[in-house]
């Protein structure tokens, strides 16, 4: 069980479980590469970790694929086995404190391959359909570049802290943007996007389930955060924290 040196962690009493039988969970937002860089100082690996355990969980799911942690044996051995600070935060932070670790992500390397290809030269309009023109084309790219910027300009607010990446307009912008790449590239957006997260929340409540009155924290993508609350939203067996629940810690 983690310890709670670091920062105070959050009293099990002051928050209770729930209904018996279900399984508290919290949603954490990493940031990839971004942790590292000086313009993210304001959630680096220390402020992540920080955050990890003043949850204090039972187990961490995060955004490993289980054929990948078998293939690097959690980790320890070469090879990828998820987005960098896995390997660099919070794999370590789980053995140092003897944090029960299970990988929930969900993808086919054949539909990664695919998107590729779609997403280059002429494939990339012409997966839209022949009712999107260069117009069309156009206004949708115009309007992903705004909501991009949008998104950057929110979570670089230095001076917010870690509230920064809690924010309700954060979890917003980030739907606009799922709703421009429905239209324009509709089949990335299905069998990238949302059959992943589909079968990353079952994951999830698969986890929960051995873990019913206990407390699970899923660590993923800030991107994947509003999806996979709505879809977690929708189990008996999940009591959820707010959604910015790390806001004020």
């Amino acid at each position: 069980m983690a310890h709670n040196d670091d920062r105070r962690v959050i009293n099990r009493g002051d928050r209770g479980h729930g209904s018996a039988g279900t399984c508290t969970v919290a949603i954490l937002p990493t940031l990839h590469d971004l942790h590292k860089d000086p313009a993210f100082a304001h959630y680096d690996y220390n402020i992540l970790r920080s955050l990890i355990l003043t949850f204090d969980p039972d187990c961490i799911c995060g955004e490993v694929r289980p054929e990948d942690w078998e293939a690097t044996a959690g980790g320890t051995r070469e090879g990828y086995c998820g987005p960098v600070e896995y390997r660099e935060c919070i794999l370590p932070l789980c053995r140092e404190r003897g944090i029960a670790f299970r990988p929930i992500d969900a993808y086919r390397d054949e539909d990664v391959a695919e998107s590729n290809q779609r997403s280059g030269g002429e494939a990339h309009a012409g997966s839209r359909g022949n009712s999107c023109g260069v117009a069309q084309k156009d206004s949708v790219e115009t309007a992903w570049q705004a909501v991009t910027d949008v998104f950057l300009q929110l979570i670089r607010r230095s001076e917010c802290g870690v509230r920064a990446f809690f924010d309700p307009a954060v979890m917003e912008v980030i739907r606009v943007k799922h709703r421009l790449q429905q239209q324009a590239l509709p089949v990335q957006e299905a069998r990238l996007w949302q059959a992943r997260n589909l079968r990353m929340a079952a994951n999830i409540v698969d986890v929960c389930a051995e873990y019913l009155d206990g407390r699970v924290l899923v660590t993923v993508g800030l991107e994947h955060v509003p999806f996979l609350w709505d879809l977690l939203s929708l189990s008996h067996a999940v009591r959820l924290m707010p959604i910015d629940w790390a806001r004020e810690t």
